[in-house]
């Protein structure tokens, strides 16, 4: 209880494996292995005994467990009518431990069914349908000999299994047969063997339900309509100066909404934001301007931050160029929060794309945002000030505000120039 669950859909190529091509398999399963220490997975649990065995094999670290031992029996209820006969596949002859489990549920299931009681059986070892190794494909005449056997093992009785290979080679032979995971409550026999087109959907859905559970999933669609709406408003020529004046004056009880929502997507769209920080101050003075102004500023760099660890992070890091890449982890790594505070204070890189930079870096999303948001206000300050003068001088003529905007201004823009003797060390160069 209390553990993070995930869902993982990696193929663990067993096919590849079985027909020789131990190679490409070991590499495949490598690659699996080490996502999996990554992402900080210490169990999975499977569903495939083919899965089971490769898994529990070449995985390091990650403990492998079979579905039927983590579900209790009394989950099972009768889900089939007549005479049933529980089929060991064929890898299972490999754990014992396996084939008793499975064997429990079928004996529960025939306990709860008075149509399968008296006429069910279970054989006594494990028997294979024909598709291990690839035999279907290589040589199926031998494969269909190994599912005559079964057959008659089974003597016209529903084959109940628990692996979804045989479950198909079954049905595509016009048997009936029942997976022991459609004994769960509510589940049905699914009586057919599903197309690739529909397996591949069906696959895409389970991702994308378990997917749209998730904060992070919900925070992306949220960003992507932010951006595709920035994207529209800048074909609509909406970022222009005269344009947003225009569309605050429009709407003045809406303006400060319309603004915090420009400003968000402006940094991920690459635009400037000095502008919009001017037109802050302009139209609202110096307090809110800097509220809103700080507010958007804020959020526009998180919006970046989120994209690039969460949605883009590969292709993003492909674009970076190698020496700067390493000297901004570098410094993140030594210095935490104070390499927000540097970047900030002194532009090393562009800012709109220091925000998706950060995302790529191992800081911490807290510290990320409060270090921007108190490093960014000094320059938030300046610009709003003298924005906010500006408004005096041209809607009320008043010299005396424009001079106090450009001396708070000038004032705001020294805060930065003064702090950043603290943090220059942070510039040198790798020890």
């Amino acid at each position: 209880m209390g553990q993070k669950i995930g869902l993982a859909l990696d193929c663990c190529y067993d096919p590849v494996f079985g027909l020789g091509d131990t190679q490409t398999a070991l590499a495949a399963l490598q690659d699996i292995n080490k996502r999996f220490h990554e992402g900080g997975v210490k169990q999975v649990i499977t569903g495939c005994l083919n899965c089971y065995k490769l898994l529990s094999q070449h995985l390091e670290g990650v403990r492998i467990v079979f579905i039927l031992d983590v579900l209790p029996a009394d989950l099972f209820e009768k889900n089939w009518n007549g005479s049933a006969c529980l089929h060991h596949p064929c890898p299972s002859s490999r754990w014992n431990g396996v084939m008793k489990k499975a064997s429990d549920v079928f004996s529960h299931l025939q306990a709860s069914s008075v149509d399968t009681k008296s006429d069910s059986f279970e054989p006594s070892q494990a028997l294979c349908c024909g598709n291990g190794g690839g035999v279907s494909s290589s040589a199926p005449a031998l494969a269909d000999r190994f599912l005559d056997q079964v057959m008659k093992e089974a003597n016209g009785k529903t084959l109940v299994t628990y692996c979804f290979g045989c479950q198909n080679r079954f049905l595509g032979r016009g048997v009936k047969s029942i997976h022991l995971l459609e004994g769960l409550s509510g589940r049905s026999p699914r009586g057919k063997v599903a197309s690739m087109p529909v397996q591949w959907v069906n696959r895409f859905m389970l991702a994308m339900t378990a997917r749209v559970k998730t904060v992070k999933f919900l925070l992306a669609i949220l960003i992507v309509l932010l951006l595709s709406g920035g994207v529209y408003l800048t074909g609509q020529n909406i970022f222009s100066a005269e344009a947003l004046t225009a569309l605050l004056a429009d709407y003045p009880i809406a303006a400060p909404l319309i603004f915090l929502g420009i400003y968000a997507v402006a940094p991920s769209l690459f635009l400037p934001s000095i502008p919009l920080t001017l037109a802050a101050g302009f139209f609202w003075g110096p307090i809110w301007g800097v509220i809103f102004s700080i507010t958007g500023a804020t959020i526009g760099s998180c919006l970046p931050f989120f994209l690039s660890r969460y949605l883009f992070q590969d292709t993003i890091r492909t674009k970076i160029p190698e020496e700067r890449w390493n000297w901004l982890q570098d410094k993140v790594n030594q210095h935490g929060w104070k390499a927000v505070a540097f970047t900030r204070l002194i532009p090393v890189f562009p800012f709109n794309l220091l925000n998706y930079l950060f995302g790529l870096t191992p800081i911490p999303l807290r510290h990320y945002l409060w270090s921007t948001f108190v490093f960014m206000l000094p320059a938030c300050i300046a610009f709003v000030a003298f924005g906010s003068s500006l408004g005096e001088l041209l809607l009320r003529g008043n010299v005396r505000g424009l001079i106090i905007g450009i001396a708070i201004a000038v004032c705001a823009f020294l805060i930065p120039v003064a702090l950043r003797p603290l943090f220059r060390k942070i510039g040198e160069n790798k020890k």
